[in-house]
Formats: C-alpha cells, sequence, structure tokens
C-alpha cells in the first residue's frame, strides 16, 4: 500500500544513526490496561500529520483505533474508536492510507452482520479529523460469504480503491471496490485476478497512482506453489493487461505475503517474504522487485535482509517517495523467542543503502507486524511491542534531510567586451542532496540568456548561453530560479552576471595645479596618463579652449602621455581654471574630463641661492670653508634666516636680506677621513617657497682613499654606484672586499673604467648574494716588475645595482675577507691600507617629470625617469639645468657599453626633453632588454633605468 507519495530524503549513513529530530519508542495507544493492541498501520498526510490504525481489545473485544500525531512524534488528541458499532462484536484485519492533502480513510474486517467467526464483511470510513467518520459496509452485496485482509488505496482527490480476499466463488479470489471522494461505494464489486479456476488467492495489497491508476498485488497458487501476481488498473477502473507475475523465482519454493507502493512516475515496487533459501516454513526472507510504469521489471527480484543466520524474517511492509527511493520494514527473528523490527534503504535506482537498521531502541519482548510510511521528509515506523508483557502499538520518527536542489557551481559570472564576441557557454551541474531524481524546471526570464535544457531531472548537466553581442556596457544579472516540480518549490536561485566590459578612459591625475611665481616664467610642463581603466584598447583625442595651456599632443593610442604647459605671458595675478575634454568613440564613459589649475602669484620675494648645493673636499685638519649667496628672484626685500643642520657646521651669518652671504666652515682636526653629509637650511616666511635647503657633502680624505660615492635609484629600478681611486705615490694594484646590506638592493655587476688604467692591468671581482664581495686589481704577470699605476684620482669602477620595492639607505663600505681587509701595493709590491670612504644608496621614490615640483627655474640639476617605461617605439627622456652648461645624455647597456649618444655638447638653463626610439648608434634597433641613461654635466652625474620590450 502506497503511504505517502513524496519526496524522502535518505542520507545513507543516518539510517542508523539517531539524529537531532529522531524519536523513538513512543507509545500510541493510551490505554495502560493490559489488554493486547496489535495489526498497526500508519499513512503519512499533510504537513508532517501521520495517523496509526491497529486492533484494540481495551474494550473487551476487538475494535478499530487510531491516533493522529505531529512531525515530532507527539500525539494530537487521544486515541479514538473508528468502527461505530457497540454491540460487543469484533473487527479485526485494519488497513489506512492517506494523501497530501491530509485525507485519511480505513478499511477493516468486521463481524457486526454476521456471526463471528462466519460472515464477515468489509467496512470503509474515513477519518479525515478526529471526530468526522462514518462506517460503510463495502461488501454488502454478497452477506453470507467469508471476506478477509482488506487494502485501500487513497488517491489525490480522497477517493479511493478497496481490496480483499473473497470466498464468493467457493475459493478465494481478489476482489476491490471503487469508493467516491465523498465515502460512499461506486458501482459493484470487480473481481481482479483473472483466472477462472479453483485456485486460491490471498493477502491483496494495493497502491494508487497520480494519474488516478492503481496496482493491486496478492499471493497465487496457480502455478502450485504460492507466487506474487498483480494487476494494474487506469484511472477508469479498467484492467491494464492481465495478471502479471511479479516474483521470479522457479516455480519450487513459495513466495507470499506481499507489500506493494508507488511513486510519482506511477512506478510500483513489491517486496513479499520468500522461502526460496528455504523449505517451507523455515529460512524464510524478504525480496523486493522494482517495475516500470509500463509493468516491466527493472532487474530480478532481491533479497532486502542481509543477515545470512538462516533466521525467519516475516511482517513485511514497504513505502516509496516521489522519486521512487523505498523504505522496506519487517520483523526479524533475532533468537529463540525474540524478534525485532528491522528497515532498509534502497535507493531510487535500485541500490540497497548502508545496512538493515533497527527501528526500536528498547530490546526487550517481540516488535512485530512493523508498518512504515513518510511524508518525504521523515519516516514513520510502527509496529506491536510486547516490552511490558502484553503487546501496545509503538511508533519511531526518523529525522532525514529535506532532498534539495544542489547546484555546482552556485553562481556563474559572464564576462565580455562590447560589441564583441559572447562568452563560451558555461554548465551548472544539477544534483539531488538526497536519492533518486528531482523534476525541475527553470525559465531564465530575460532575453539575453538560455538555459539548456530547460527542464529535466536530476542528476543533470544545464548549458547556460549568453545570446546576444549587442548588449552595451555594464553590469547586467538574472537570478535562475528553478522550480521543483513535484512541490512546487522555488526557492534555489542560481544568480548569473554578466559583466559587458569595453575601453574606459582613465585620466591620472584627475587635475593639475600649477602654482607659479610669475618672475620666474613659464613652469615645467607635467603630464596626464591617459590609461584603460577597463578592458580592449582605443583611440583619443584631447581637446581644451584656453588661451593659457596647450597640449604637446591631441590625439593617440591608449596608454598614452600628454604634456600640459601653461604660458603665463600676459596673463595677471589671480588662478585660472580649465578644462580638458577627452573623447574616444571605443571608450565607454566617454567623454572625460581633466582639470588644470594655475595659480599665478608675483609682487613678493622669492629665495635662491647660488650655488644650490656646496660640495668640500679636503685632509684630515684643513679649515674647509665655502660660499653662498641668498638671491631673491621675485618682488620686495628678502627677510631670511639660516641654520646649520649639525653644529660641526659654522655659519658666519644666521640672517640677513637680498644679494647677502653666508660664510660656511668646517674645522676637521678632529674629524677622520670618510663622508659626511649636511645641510644648511634658509627660511623666509613672507617669501613664495618660504624655504630651502642646501645640501653640504664633506668628503676628508687620506694620503690614499678608495671611495664608494652615494648614488639615488628608485624602488624596482636600477642604478649605479661610481668607485674613485686616490693615488698620492705609484701603485702595483689592490684588494677591495666589500658588503652591504643585501635585503633592499641586488648586485647585478661590476665594471671596471679602465681607459685611465694602464693596459696592462688585469681586474678581478667575485660576488655572492649574501650582500658580500671583492674587487682587484693589479699589473699583470708580464709587466709587473716594469710597470706602475701613476699617482692621481681615478674614476676606477662602477657597481651597477637593482633596488626592491621598500625604500631605505643601504651603506656600502668595506669588509673583512677570508684572507685579510682592503690594501693597496705600493711600487714595491708591499701591502698598505688605504682609508675607504662609504658610500649611500638611497632606494626611495624622489621627484620626477610626473610628479609635482617647485614651478620656477631649476634648483639644481634633474633627470627625469622615462616615460612611457617599459617600451616599444618612442621614450621621453626630460632633463632640467639650473645653468648653461657642457652636457652629455648618453644610453648604455648592462655590460656599460655606450649605444646611443642623445645630446653632446652646450646647453642653455631650462628644461630640455629628449626622445629615443629604440636604435641604437649605426641606425640598427636595440634589442628588448634593460638599458641605462645618464647625464653629466658640470662634474655632476646622473642615472636612471629603462626597459625596452619589442
Amino acid at each position: 500500500m502506497l503511504k505517502m507519495r513524496s519526496v524522502i530524503y535518505l542520507i545513507l549513513f543516518l539510517a542508523s544513526t539517531v539524529l537531532a529530530g529522531d524519536k523513538y519508542d513512543i507509545q500510541v495507544n493510551d490505554d495502560r490496561t493490559s489488554t493486547d493492541q496489535l495489526y498497526p498501520r500508519v499513512a503519512a498526510g499533510d504537513n508532517g500529520r501521520w495517523a496509526v490504525l491497529w486492533v484494540d481489545k481495551r474494550n473487551g473485544t476487538n475494535d478499530i483505533y487510531c491516533q493522529f500525531l505531529d512531525s515530532t512524534g507527539n500525539r494530537l488528541g487521544q486515541n479514538f474508536k473508528v468502527n461505530d458499532n457497540d454491540n460487543g462484536v469484533p473487527q479485526f484485519e485494519s488497513a489506512i492510507d492517506g494523501n497530501r492533502s491530509g485525507q485519511f480513510s480505513s478499511v477493516w474486517q468486521d463481524y457486526r452482520n454476521g456471526s463471528y467467526p462466519f460472515h464477515p464483511d468489509i467496512y470503509f470510513s474515513r477519518i479525515d479529523t478526529l471526530t468526522n467518520y462514518s462506517d460503510h459496509n463495502v461488501t454488502s452485496e454478497q452477506p453470507d460469504t467469508s471476506v478477509e485482509s482488506p487494502d485501500i488505496g487513497i488517491f489525490f482527490d480522497g477517493s479511493a480503491v478497496v481490496v480483499w480476499a473473497d470466498y464468493r466463488n467457493s475459493n478465494w479470489d481478489i476482489y476491490g471496490q471503487r469508493i467516491s471522494s465523498a465515502g460512499e461505494p461506486v458501482g459493484a464489486n470487480f473481481k481482479i485476478n483473472d483466472e477462472a479456476g479453483a485456485y486460491q488467492q490471498h493477502s491483496p495489497r494495493v497502491a494508487s497512482f497520480p494519474n488516478g491508476g492503481f496496482i493491486v498485488v496478492w499471493y497465487d497458487n496457480r502455478f502450485g506453489n504460492d507466487d506474487i501476481f498483480g494487476q494494474r488498473y487506469d484511472a477508469s477502473f479498467n484492467r491494464v493487461g492481465t495478471n502479471l507475475r511479479i516474483s521470479d523465482d522457479a516455480l519450487s519454493s513459495r513466495q507470499a505475503f506481499p507489500v506493494v507502493a508507488g511513486d510519482n512516475n506511477n512506478r510500483f515496487f513489491v517486496a513479499w517474504v520468500d522461502w526460496r533459501n528455504g523449505t517451507y516454513p523455515q529460512n524464510p526472507d524478504i525480496y523486493m522487485r522494482r517495475f516500470k510504469a509500463d509493468g516491466s521489471p527493472y532487474a530480478p527480484s532481491m533479497r532486502i535482509n542481509l543477515n545470512d543466520g538462516g533466521r525467519a524474517q516475516k511482517d513485511v511492509s514497504i513505502c516509496a517517495d516521489l522519486l521512487g527511493d523505498l523504505c522496506i520494514a519487517w520483523a526479524d527473528s533475532v533468537s529463540s523467542g525474540q524478534w525485532d523490527a528491522l528497515a532498509q534503504i534502497v535507493t531510487e535506482n535500485g541500490q540497497l543503502s548502508g545496512s538493515n537498521f533497527k527501528i526500536h531502541q528498547l530490546d526487550d519482548g517481540k516488535q512485530l507486524q512493523p508498518d512504515v510510511a513518510t511524508d518525504g521528509y521523515k519516516l514513520f515506523f510502527v509496529w506491536a511491542d510486547s516490552r511490558a508483557g502484553n503487546f501496545d502499538i509503538y511508533a519511531t520518527v526518523k529525522q532525514y534531510n529535506s532532498p534539495a536542489l544542489i547546484p555546482s557551481p552556485a553562481r556563474l559570472d559572464f564576462t565580455m567586451e562590447a560589441g564583441g564576441a559572447v562568452p563560451s557557454p558555461q554548465t551548472v551541474e544539477l544534483l539531488n542532496a538526497g536519492y533518486g531524481s528531482l523534476a525541475w524546471t527553470v525559465n531564465p526570464g530575460v532575453d539575453w540568456i538560455t538555459v539548456s535544457p530547460s527542464s529535466g531531472g536530476t542528476p543533470d548537466t544545464l548549458t547556460v548561453s549568453i545570446t546576444t553581442d549587442t548588449l552595451t556596457y555594464g553590469s547586467y544579472y538574472v537570478g535562475l530560479r528553478f522550480i521543483r516540480t513535484d512541490n512546487g518549490d522555488s526557492s534555489l536561485l542560481v544568480p548569473v552576471y554578466l559583466n559587458v566590459t569595453a575601453p574606459l578612459i582613465k585620466i591620472e591625475p584627475d587635475s593639475l595645479f600649477f602654482r607659479v611665481f610669475a618672475a620666474l616664467g613659464n613652469p615645467l610642463p607635467r603630464a596626464f596618463q591617459i590609461e584603460n581603466a577597463g578592458t580592449g584598447n582605443f583611440t583619443w583625442t584631447a581637446a581644451e579652449n584656453s588661451a593659457w595651456l596647450t597640449l604637446d599632443r591631441s590625439s593617440g593610442d591608449s596608454p598614452d602621455t600628454v604634456f600640459i604647459q601653461p604660458d603665463i605671458g600676459g596673463l595677471s595675478f589671480g588662478d585660472y581654471r580649465d578644462p580638458v575634454i577627452w573623447e574616444s568613440p571605443e571608450a565607454a564613459n566617454s567623454p572625460e574630463t581633466a582639470w588644470v589649475h594655475l595659480e599665478l602669484v608675483g609682487n613678493m620675494p622669492f629665495i635662491s641661492a647660488q650655488p644650490e648645493t656646496l660640495s668640500l673636499t679636503g685632509d684630515v685638519g684643513d679649515n674647509l670653508q665655502t660660499r653662498i649667496k641668498i638671491i631673491n628672484l621675485g618682488e620686495g626685500v628678502l627677510n631670511w634666516q639660516a641654520a646649520p643642520s649639525d653644529a660641526a657646521l659654522y655659519l658666519d651669518k644666521t640672517s640677513g636680506t637680498d644679494d647677502d652671504s653666508i660664510t660656511i666652515g668646517l674645522a676637521t682636526a678632529a674629524m677622520v677621513p670618510g663622508l659626511y653629509n649636511y645641510s644648511v637650511t634658509v627660511w623666509d616666511s613672507a617669501s613664495f617657497n618660504q624655504s630651502i635647503n642646501m645640501p653640504v657633502t664633506v668628503r676628508l680624505l687620506s694620503s690614499d682613499t678608495v671611495q664608494f660615492l652615494n648614488t639615488n635609484l628608485l624602488p624596482n629600478e636600477s642604478g649605479v654606484m661610481p668607485i674613485s681611486l686616490r693615488l698620492t705615490g705609484p701603485s702595483k694594484g689592490g684588494y677591495i672586499p666589500f658588503a652591504f646590506d643585501s635585503s633592499y638592493i641586488r648586485l647585478d655587476s661590476i665594471t671596471f673604467d679602465s681607459a685611465n688604467m694602464p693596459s696592462c692591468m688585469e681586474y678581478y671581482t667575485a660576488s655572492a648574494t649574501t650582500g658580500r664581495g671583492e674587487l682587484g686589481f693589479r699589473i699583470n704577470t708580464a709587466h709587473f716588475d716594469d710597470s706602475l699605476i701613476s699617482p692621481g684620482e681615478y674614476p676606477f669602477a662602477r657597481f651597477y645595482f637593482t633596488a626592491n620595492s621598500a625604500e631605505a639607505v643601504i651603506a656600502v663600505d668595506t669588509a673583512s675577507s677570508d684572507s685579510s681587509g682592503a690594501y693597496l701595493l705600493d711600487s714595491l709590491g708591499n701591502r698598505y691600507v688605504p682609508v675607504i670612504i662609504p658610500g649611500l644608496l638611497s632606494v626611495g621614490n624622489h621627484t620626477g617629470i610626473n610628479d609635482p615640483v617647485d614651478d620656477r627655474l631649476p634648483r639644481e640639476i634633474f633627470l627625469s625617469q622615462n616615460f612611457p617605461n617599459p617600451f616599444n617605439s618612442e621614450t621621453v627622456i626630460e632633463i632640467a639645468l639650473p645653468r648653461a652648461g657642457n652636457a652629455r645624455l648618453e644610453l648604455y647597456n648592462i655590460l656599460g657599453q655606450t649605444i646611443s649618444v642623445l645630446h653632446d655638447g652646450i646647453l642653455p638653463a631650462g628644461r630640455w626633453r629628449f626622445r629615443w626610439n629604440g636604435s641604437i648608434t649605426d641606425g640598427r634597433p636595440a634589442p628588448s632588454g634593460i638599458y641605462f641613461y645618464r647625464l653629466d654635466i658640470s662634474g655632476t652625474s646622473r642615472t636612471k633605468k629603462l626597459v625596452l620590450l619589442k
């Protein structure tokens, strides 16, 4: 009998595990006397409600009692009697069924019209509520015959079919009766078995289908031994085919007491007691067979009880969910006189799920006559239990997780470029968190996406495709809402996101601010970077309608750079603000606007010094002096003050006015050879620039000196540190071990400036990744006795470093090697120790061409970082000179070889821009790689790194 056609979520390992929500060994009957309650049947209804029906002797004779319970196993009200007669005649063999609308109906064998044990009838009663029920005689047309083993199947509308075994033809046949939704018999009894002989048919069970049809099964001895037979009917109660032999064992063994359940696809499943592994009545087992909706079997029958000890099994029952997952329960003779009630889960595809498990926890006494039903979320077990001496009705509720559609992945993300090709389809695997196949449908509800297939059953794979390439830039969303067709659940939503990209104009910075002192003339140009914040590429045009600014270019391709040059000629003091409009036919956010703000200031002083940097060199003991002149480049009068950074420096004047000079001195008698860095600050809060800071570099030398010269480089960039050698007498060579902190910089290579050295020199270098190294030089063996290095100052060697991303100041100094410290060789080849002056390598973001700088004539020599960098066609290098000089701007490779000279000659003071197209001196293209460019002017050198990519 079909208990409830709904979805069971059957987690395999949970079958024998006590979960939160499980409730075991619930006593259903509220009678506490010593009378017996037997033959329980169970049916599930709506909202977790379920009903138990049984035969009860509390009134002295057998009556039919019922109890409703909620989904947690709590009784709803009290036990109530179903049969409406009180004349002391017995009732037996009750059965019950329910539907998802919460309707329940029952049948039983009733002797009110006969004389027990003769002439019983089959009675029917609806028991939808606790009080609304009435009895109807189903077999009144044959009042003097014997009937037994009634069962009932209820349909979705509350109508039903009742079946029983009937002796009206002087042998046992299977009969049925149609019951209306009002609870009244419709038409006459009808015979179900189609054999016309004197064979016996017994113990019928029935299961209804969602399409209004039903299946009846029974055991039948038409072939000698008892076999399991069945007959299908359609919704009009017409036979579908002939009687069907369900058991498939050889005719020599006995099968009896079948039970049946159906699923939402009109499939049916039959279990029975089977003696094929023993000799009747010994060693009966429980077998099961699954059938398609057309009545054909899926496979041969299979044994359900897993014990192989020859124990007897009986009292089988079955329920199915909508998907065809099964639970089968039965009684197992675990020992002499002791019976347990066991159960087994069978999956939708016919596989045993896990092991047999007990449906009760207390093992005292006998547990017999188990029955099982489901509402699709829980299993409801009942049985007759003798733990108290007499038989009572007990129940167990087992909790299972709800069946659910599970998508993988749980969301989809698509990306496409506006006007470009649609992205590749993506797939979603749709699974059932429980057993069996959940039927589903989905409708995207938008025209830019398709899902194929749009309906099906789990497990399934869906293809989700973007259908159009006409969507404009933006983000699109749709929630794919999946609907379970078994219960209408539409809670599953799979979000689908489509990001339609496009080129996006991004101007960095979004504004430029020039604060310009009018007396100094036009400021240094600054650059807008044209970047693509989206995808693809775009062409651009730029336009401005301003009389005071110009662009160095008005069109190009992304990424790009545009330099903005203000022209203050003819402008009055004040603020000026004008837009630059950027447009692109490809960019989704075109047009974009960047602003240029000019603050033109005059009528105030401007502090300047000449020179802007100071360098003092001498021997220990010298009194070193130099002078600077404070110049007013603006209007009005300066009223300045000055202070040194260190008390070692003395100033002859700490305040003054326009064109005053300061003498800066340093007494070195108490100092040791080395490199010292000081500064002098001059300030006037009423001036345009308010203060200036002049570096003072002091080099104290000894007789012979090796000096690591200071240098600067940017994070993640490369630079060069020169090493100089001062000899006061002839030498044959030397050895300099060195060390530095390798956690901030990496030594890439060492080169020697050999042009000013004797041609017979040989050189040696060694370095390690640990920040230590060595360099050596000497007259080679062939000329060692007759050649010398003349006294003088030599640009001796170069260290090529690459910095990491951290800003730091790293000292490069001598160190002890495994054998000795630094030494030089005199003219006789004897060792002596020179003075080593360490150098500082500063890693930091120094002022570059795209950073704000003072809008005036340059105060110091400036070499910009090239832009773009890396580049593949052309790059721009800008220099700034505070005064005219003989300047050389050259490029060289990592080996120190010059590959191109961009300028070599006199340059006036000002700002100059040079372009390099990636060609070397002879016109051939330079290969991809790392290069250095160096500016040499007035004894000062600046070096930076660039990258050429092709």
